[in-house]
């Protein structure tokens, strides 16, 4: 009897557990159930044939380290990172110096990278590189999220980035024509006379007239034709050589880079946000990562954030920022590779290529 009764008591309290919890659950309104369903595990993106990028990262809200990127494509891309504060973070591969100035480019399977005032280039081969990469790919994995988590939309919100298009060519004023007038200062009409009246001593001699006898006119002597001196230079034959001032070559002025026109925008986009599931991710960020992404309506990633947030080894409680602003999608891009002259093989012990280089998505 008392065995019955304990068994009614813990069916009790298990009923008294439970239905509240579904009741609960049943509660939720359809239509968050259905918004929440309808939220893609994938982003469906603009294809990006050129990019630039600005980054800062932060470390409990106080700025650690500046980058620009230019992406020309895929495989072509030159950076440089400014240095605010010495900092060593192991599990998130941050190791940096107060002070340091870091350039490198990616072109075309190799890796360069200077530092500070070395006029010489560290020369690296990428192992990841792949001819037929796409920016959409390397930068934001084509929008798909294969990590476990949570994708959620948070709204509507805007970018303040920048828009870079060609300037317009000036367009020549045309050519007009004017009416060309003249006033004379003479009353019209003018009349020209045909001949003119000049009264000129008349010297010829009539020989019928003996009165007109007088002296005989002296005959003009005649003037001699100066004559010049041959020169003494032989004529000019078919086998002389001829000599030729020599005419300076004109240098050929490089073609003039096109001018471009930068208007600061604010662009209209949609704010989406990943928590991650992965705990393998989360551990490697103190805890816990958060992914936020921003596109526009014409499917361009305008921003991305990345944040870690925990405790780590190396700095303890922390949350540590890494903010990616774009712009300029699809706008002219040039980069190129080093000169041969100022590039060098990596020394032994020199700095590696980073595994996962800036600006990389951890969803690559």
């Amino acid at each position: 009897m008392a065995a019955r009764q304990h068994r009614i008591m813990a069916i009790v309290l298990t009923l008294a557990v439970v239905l509240p919890l579904l009741s609960l659950l049943f509660s939720i309104p359809d239509s968050a159930r259905a918004s929440r369903d309808r939220i893609p595990q994938s982003l469906e993106l603009a294809p990006v044939t050129s990019l630039r990028a600005n980054f800062v990262s932060t470390v409990n809200k106080i700025p650690v380290r500046v980058c620009q990127e230019q992406w020309a494509t895929a495989t072509r891309m030159h950076g440089t990172c400014n240095h605010l504060v010495t900092l060593n973070i192991p599990e998130l591969q941050i190791e940096q110096r107060a002070g340091d100035t870091v350039e490198y480019v990616f072109f075309d399977g190799m890796y360069y990278e200077r530092r500070n005032d070395d006029p010489l280039w560290d020369a690296l081969s990428d192992p990841n590189y792949r001819a037929d990469a796409t920016l959409n790919a390397v930068l934001f994995n084509n929008g798909q999220f294969p990590a476990a988590g949570v994708l959620t939309e948070i709204g509507q919100a805007t970018v303040a980035t920048t828009i870079r298009t060609l300037a317009p060519t000036p367009t020549p004023r045309p050519f007009v024509t004017t009416p060309f007038s003249f006033t004379s200062p003479f009353s019209l009409p003018i009349v020209f006379p045909t001949s003119l009246p000049i009264n000129l001593p008349d010297t010829s001699e009539d020989p019928a007239d003996p009165a007109q006898d007088g002296p005989a006119q002296p005959i003009p002597t005649p003037v001699a034709i100066p004559s010049f001196p041959i020169s003494s230079t032989p004529p000019l034959t078919g086998t002389q050589p001829i000599t030729r001032p020599i005419i300076p070559v004109t240098p050929i002025t490089p073609t003039p880079e096109p001018e471009f026109i930068t208007q600061e925008v604010e662009i209209p986009v949609r704010h989406f946000q990943f928590w991650s599931l992965d705990r393998q991710r989360n551990t490697l960020s103190g805890g816990q990562f958060v992914y936020d992404i921003f596109v526009s309506e014409l499917g361009y990633v305008y921003k991305e954030q990345f944040n870690s947030r925990g405790r780590f080894r190396s700095i303890g409680i922390a949350e540590i920022e890494e903010i990616w602003v774009y712009a300029d999608p699809n706008a002219p891009v040039s980069v190129a590779a080093p000169r041969a002259e100022q590039v060098r093989t990596a020394p032994q012990g020199a700095p590696t290529l980073p595994s996962t280089p800036d600006g990389a998505s951890w969803l690559r």
